[in-house]
């Protein structure tokens, strides 16, 4: 994750450094609710399936 956005630097320069770090926070905390939401989703769809 970290690799990718260090990668953009036009997107640094876009949203400067503060904006960066934060966009960069928001997007890791995207993809951590992403990430619970399909184990929630994997969970649910076992205990439909038996």
């Amino acid at each position: 994750m970290e690799k990718e956005f260090n990668s953009y630097p036009e997107l640094e320069r876009l949203y400067g450094e503060n904006d960066f770090k934060n966009l960069k926070l928001r997007m890791k905390f995207y993809d951590s609710i992403v990430e619970r939401s399909r184990r929630l989703i994997k969970l649910l769809d076992k205990k439909n399936g038996s």
